[in-house]
């Protein structure tokens, strides 16, 4: 036999009402100066869609040389994944959140914090751009 457990059962509303979202409104006095970045529903579906490539180096923010029409599979003939039309918006908004803090961060999501993402910025996990990020 299982024992019953001593308290209710967690309701999902219950998990959402502990997001950060959520208490620090209310809290942010008494805990540490923070920023929150919402994100749109369409960058957040892009962030877990197989394939994510960042912008940067040539081609920025995903777009095509001059004078070339996007194509719609890579190289390798996988298909291309075009950047959300929100991804500036998130970026600036994330760069005016570490510019507002004082120029570094640390990132924290809403239920942990991208511990494993320290090997990439050289053993820190400070963050001073939406690049960082």
């Amino acid at each position: 036999d299982i024992a019953p457990l001593p308290f209710a059962a967690m309701l999902s509303s219950d998990l959402l009402s502990c997001g950060i979202d959520r208490w620090y409104p209310d809290l942010r006095r008494l805990t540490i100066r923070s920023v929150l970045v919402p994100l749109p529903p369409d960058f957040a579906a892009y962030l877990v869609a197989d394939g994510v490539v960042l912008p940067g180096g040539d081609d920025e923010a995903g777009a095509s040389p001059a004078g070339e029409e996007a194509d719609d599979e890579s190289a390798d003939g996988s298909a291309a994944l075009a950047l959300p039309a929100s991804f500036e918006a998130v970026r600036r908004a994330i760069d005016d959140g570490i510019e507002r803090l004082g120029g570094a961060v640390f990132v924290k999501l809403n239920w942990s914090a991208p511990r494993d993402a320290a090997w990439v910025l050289g053993g820190s996990l400070k963050c001073t751009s939406s690049e960082d990020v």
